[in-house]
């Protein structure tokens, strides 16, 4: 999966390549459309001249010709008469013959009618056809009139001199040998041909538009939804992969946390003795009035309230008996441990509770580690003179805690890992407070979020949806610390 993300994430993202798929497919798709088109038109028109030159083929046999021998034919092409009597009969089957030449056996010019039309040999390859007894057609769509007519004879019939033409080639032969004896052309005016083939093509044309809109538009929409169902599926096999990495995160967290559980039992049962001792010894030299030893006191007064509140969950996890607390008597223990860390650091505090409801003493005690690891954090974030708030408040599914810094707020590359196990930018920090406190309120059935940051300062919300149901009301209990 690791491996396949990346590409199909690149794939998903990369807004140019549905269209440029579809671009690829539709041009690929017009070439196909022309090409079949070209090449059903060339078969049609083809088929349509030879079908020309079939049905001529038909109506000059020797039957409809008035010859009763091979005998009788070879006398009449030998004969200028018979030659001339030939001509006329081949000029009557069609309606729209202009002229008519004939050839003999080898190809050679014999006679045409009317005299005018210029005399030349068959071509070899129409003459190797026509000895196989097979008709021959030539369209030519604008052909030059005065290579069939001499000069002067096409403007006395009021011909143009650019026309088209059709020439059939029709094989006179013998039905009994099989033999070619005579070859004649007829020159056709192929203006009503062409008509058909200019129909045609807008005919052909038309339906290749169509097919391409038809086709291009099914594809098209196939490509689209094809692209649209891989963004879907990416982004649920990231957001999968995320959740996965997320859990795995946890669950190693959790194990680290139940770890950390029994050593801190085992640090507390050791460090009691030693601490007790060491407040003591600190106690008479800050009576001394020297300000140093006044610090140190009151840093080991910090650790003995911390191996308090250890012990106290300990304790409370370890019992039976379960009570309630009000919250807004949670918000005050909450405020009055972190008072005097605010004092210290000449930041202003202030806290209230507006919402209504009770938490069990356990819940409690981990809202209170939750609480007081959230406003150290803020208390350190927030300049001297500015002001850090605890606010409780109802919520949909539960009271909502909120606490508010006046700091310079998180940047982005640190949101995005905020409640993952980091290394702590804050000298003495260990970058884990933020995950063990998410930790901790996933354990409670909470949920801690990250609500807003910018300059100006952050919120975070601590939300207990699994809480007892509360109403507003505005009691609160408001105090401030300079």
């Amino acid at each position: 999966m690791e491996q396949i993300l990346p590409l199909a994430r690149q794939i998903a993202r990369a807004r140019w390549l549905p269209r440029l798929a579809v671009a690829l497919v539709m041009l690929v798709l017009a070439g196909i459309v022309t090409l079949g088109t070209l090449e059903l038109r060339k078969n049609i028109f083809l088929r349509m001249v030879e079908r020309n030159a079939e049905i001529l083929d038909a109506a000059a046999s020797l039957e409809m010709l008035g010859v009763d021998t091979p005998a009788d034919l070879m006398r009449q092409i030998d004969d200028a008469t018979g030659q001339l009597t030939l001509a006329l009969r081949l000029s009557r089957l069609q309606e729209d013959v202009l002229a008519v030449r004939i050839y003999d056996a080898q190809g050679r010019f014999v006679v045409s009618m009317p005299n005018a039309v210029r005399p030349h040999a068959l071509p070899e390859a129409s003459l190797r056809k026509l000895q196989g007894l097979t008709p021959v057609s030539d369209y030519q769509p604008e052909a030059s009139l005065d290579g069939i007519f001499l000069s002067g004879e096409a403007e006395s019939d009021s011909v143009a001199r650019q026309a088209a033409i059709l020439s059939v080639f029709l094989p006179l032969h013998d039905r009994n040998q099989h033999r070619l004896l005579a070859v004649a052309e007829l020159v056709q005016d192929a203006s009503v041909l062409r008509s058909r083939f200019q129909g045609l093509d807008r005919q052909l044309f038309r339906q290749a538009i169509l097919a391409f809109v038809t086709a291009g538009g099914i594809v098209g929409l196939v490509l689209t939804w094809s692209f649209h169902r891989l963004g879907r599926l990416t982004g649920r096999l990231e957001q999968q992969a995320n959740d996965l990495r997320r859990a795995n995160m946890e669950l190693t967290l959790a194990a680290k946390t139940s770890a950390l559980g029994g050593v801190a039992a085992h640090l507390v049962h050791g460090l009691a003795s030693p601490l007790n001792g060491l407040q003591m010894f600190m106690a008479e030299r800050a009576g001394q009035g020297d300000n140093g030893w006044q610090h140190a006191m009151q840093g080991t007064e910090r650790m003995q309230a911390l191996l308090d509140d250890v012990v106290r969950v300990l304790a409370e996890d370890g019992r039976d008996a379960i009570y309630e607390m009000p919250l807004g008597e949670a918000v005050q223990v909450a405020a009055g441990r972190i008072a005097p860390l605010a004092q210290a650091g000449g930041v202003k505090f202030e806290y209230s509770c507006l919402a209504d409801g009770q938490m069990t003493n356990r819940d409690t005690n981990l809202v209170l580690l939750i609480l007081e690891n959230l406003l150290q954090n803020a208390v350190q974030a927030t300049p001297s003179g500015r002001t850090v708030k605890l606010l409780c408040l109802p919520g949909p599914q539960g009271p909502l805690f909120e606490v508010w810094d006046e700091g310079a707020g998180i940047p982005a590359k640190v949101v995005e890992q905020l409640f993952v196990p980091t290394r702590s930018s804050r000298p003495g920090g260990n970058g884990l407070g933020l995950a063990i406190s998410h930790h901790l309120a996933r354990h409670l059935g909470a949920e801690l979020k990250l609500k807003q940051t910018s300059q100006s300062g952050s919120v975070f919300v601590l939300e207990l949806v699994a809480a007892p149901a509360n109403t507003m009301e505005t009691a609160a209990g408001v105090g401030a610390t300079a």
